[in-house]
């Protein structure tokens, strides 16, 4: 991070918007210390310099989506990144079930859910027939990676907080009361959640408007803010909805953007926390998710030789825990080269999920 630009307090609130999302200023103010005031200010101004965003993010998983779907592709390097997602963004990224999509000049990844295979299929066969009809495909298929969600475990979910305790240096004290970052068990199954109607619209319009509070949703759906705030103070503690602030990349001084994909060993232990505690030990690692054969990470760096020496690391601790099969992929995407095609946009997703529910 820049200190350069950003005074120790500023760095401090940042931090502590990433680490714990789902405090309000007053409880946030007394955790780091800072006075109410002080803080309140200092987070408008870095929202304001787009050092953030918050996202509403909709536990899917317990309103009928059963799988995530992680693919990435090669592309043909003589397109630029900004032509060829002119080409497709109206034809491929329009499908609501794709939520996370960056592409930069030879390759790009997606992030999708889907109530079934046979709409994810749908999808990923109509996004390769396109690709090859606007000669955007490179000399390999996509790679299309599934994972069911009652099979799977999502470790880290754009959960950015280690990165940026690494980043704020030694003379940093982080605040006391760790326990699990928020992005532990996202996206964990439990049993599907019944809502009213009334119940779907302020759902929805949480997701849609993240910022915006009780009143302000009152306005938009036609309730009192009384009535909102309940219904929102419910759907929190089901666990139907989380808020998670994600940092601007760039303005952290990141420069290379990894996708990590390797097949599980059948012979791997069954005991998957060794995988996990190996892995997690990263700060960079802000994404991760495992089943019984493949895992997938997400990872940021600030140079090659950064991300250089954590690979030879990963793939080391991945042998001696008996996980490792085949060779890894390793996918390098330049944050400076990279187009966020689709920025965790899940309304429409579920839109449509409500509506079917």
């Amino acid at each position: 991070m820049r200190k350069r630009d950003l005074s120790h307090n500023e760095r401090l609130v940042l931090y502590g918007l990433t680490r714990f999302p789902q405090l309000n200023d007053r409880q946030l103010s007394e955790r780091l210390g800072i006075v109410h005031s002080t803080l309140t200010t200092i987070k408008h101004r870095l929202r304001d310099r787009g050092y953030y965003k918050v996202y509403k993010i909709p536990q899917v998983q317990n309103l009928g989506c059963e799988l995530m779907g992680v693919l990435y592709t090669e592309f043909n390097p003589s397109i630029s990144a900004e032509e060829r997602t002119k080409r497709t963004s109206e034809k491929v990224e329009v499908f609501d079930e794709i939520v996370y999509s960056v592409g930069e000049v030879y390759r790009g990844f997606s992030i999708s859910f889907s109530p079934n295979y046979t709409t994810m299929e749908r999808i990923n066969d109509i996004r390769t027939e396109l690709f090859v009809d606007l000669d955007v495909m490179g000399e390999t298929l996509p790679t299309e990676v599934y994972f069911p969600l009652e099979l799977s475990k999502v470790i880290r979910f754009f959960d950015f907080h280690p990165l940026l305790e690494k980043m704020l240096g030694p003379d940093f004290v982080p605040p006391e009361d760790y326990g699990e970052g928020h992005g532990n068990g996202l996206f964990k199954p439990e049993t599907l959640q019944e809502l009213s109607k009334t119940e779907k619209m302020v759902l929805q319009a949480m997701v849609e408007n993240p910022e915006m509070n009780s009143q302000q949703i009152g306005k938009v759906i036609g309730y009192s803010r009384h009535t909102v705030s309940d219904i929102k103070k419910w759907l929190e503690s089901i666990n139907i909805i989380k808020t998670i602030v994600v940092p601007d990349f760039k303005k952290l001084d990141m420069e290379i953007l990894s996708l990590f994909h390797m097949k599980i060993s059948p012979f791997a232990p069954k005991d998957r926390s060794a995988l996990e505690n190996s892995v997690m030990a990263s700060p960079s690692v802000f994404f991760m998710i495992h089943r019984p054969s493949d895992i997938i990470i997400l990872s940021l760096y600030r140079n090659y030789d950064e991300f250089k020496e954590e690979k030879a690391q990963r793939a080391q601790l991945l042998k001696d825990h008996g996980f490792a099969y085949e060779n890894p992929v390793n996918n390098l995407h330049s944050l400076n080269k990279s187009i966020v095609i689709k920025d965790l946009t899940f309304a429409p997703l579920l839109k449509n999920l409500l509506t079917t529910e």
